[in-house]
């Protein structure tokens, strides 16, 4: 069963949930928290107009006038489907899977806090084409006690394989993406500005992103900082081929020598990188001090996705 609700001129889906967790059920909506955070809904409903107000993560809908409260009355962005998942404890907490439209596209976000009135972090992954969902829930668990921690699939990537086509996909398109999930977050919460934490493709991302809006942050936070991508992979080439001379192992030698340094066109890319990536990986896994938080199938079987998504 699916309720069917309106956010301004459009609200889509409002997916149930079976999760047992602390609060409850009222109409079919799951409610997370007891305190409201928009105190009056815009066309007086909270007054009493009212059937049964319903609180999803603090966002007030309200059955019988079939209307969301705003926090601000210009409120553009349409959520078209929300699902509770992996709980977390605590009245105001917030653990939300989220489709929305974003620059005309359907994308999805995760939601996790332990109190909504925390600052608002948005995550940006790796990749082109990385999803870090299921996986970030895991390694950036700690940060939920202190933020309200979001994690965006980029278009082209997890949830959001599909909200654009792939040739439009460029530098300017992942801009602009970035740039509507920052405006929807600061709406919603009521922030004038977020955190921005972000890694390896998702770290250039993110410069070219506040670069271009600093008045929408607080604070920009690198990690895998990727500056120059053609001149990293020409030396991630050479430690590799340097460490298959040194361990004398000949075979690798002559693999690398055959595809040659980078850069890499047309077909095979992603597996001509792979070849001395993967190498890259193996020597820093060998220190123990690295933690390796990733496991494929187990975030492959996340509570984030489903076979439509894999």
């Amino acid at each position: 069963m699916q309720s069917r609700r309106r956010a301004g001129t459009h609200f889509g889906d409002v997916s149930h949930s079976s999760t047992g967790i602390a609060g409850g059920f009222v109409a079919g909506l799951y409610f997370r928290s007891s305190v409201c955070l928009d105190s009056m809904c815009d066309h007086g409903c909270c007054a009493g107009g009212c059937i049964v107000p319903i609180q999803v993560d603090g966002a007030h809908y309200q059955r019988g006038c079939d209307r969301l409260a705003h926090r601000r009355t210009n409120r553009r962005r349409y959520i078209a489907s929300v699902r509770v998942y992996a709980p977390i404890a605590g009245a105001n907490s917030i653990a939300t899977l989220e489709k929305v439209k974003l620059n005309g596209s359907a994308q999805w976000i995760s939601i996790r806090g332990k109190d909504v009135h925390n600052p608002v972090l948005l995550f940006l992954a790796g990749g082109p084409g990385g999803t870090d969902m299921a996986v970030t829930r895991i390694t950036l668990g700690g940060l939920e006690g202190h933020f309200v921690v979001v994690n965006w699939d980029q278009p082209g990537a997890g949830k959001s394989y599909h909200a654009a086509p792939h040739a439009a996909l460029t530098p300017e398109r992942y801009i602009a993406d970035a740039h509507e999930p920052t405006l929807y977050l600061r709406q919603r919460f009521g922030r004038t500005g977020i955190y921005v934490l972000d890694e390896s493709w998702g770290s250039v991302l993110g410069v070219w992103l506040v670069q271009r809006y600093p008045e929408l942050f607080h604070t920009f936070i690198g990690t895998g900082q990727m500056v120059a991508f053609r001149g990293n992979d020409i030396l991630c080439y050479e430690f590799a081929l340097r460490w298959a001379r040194e361990r004398g192992d000949t075979q690798k030698v002559e693999q690398l020598e055959r595809l040659g340094p980078p850069p890499y066109y047309g077909q095979d890319v992603a597996q001509k990188e792979a070849t001395f990536l993967l190498d890259t990986y193996a020597y820093m896994n060998q220190n123990p001090a690295v933690i390796r938080a990733g496991n494929k199938l187990r975030d492959i079987a996340g509570q984030e996705y489903g076979l439509y998504d894999c």
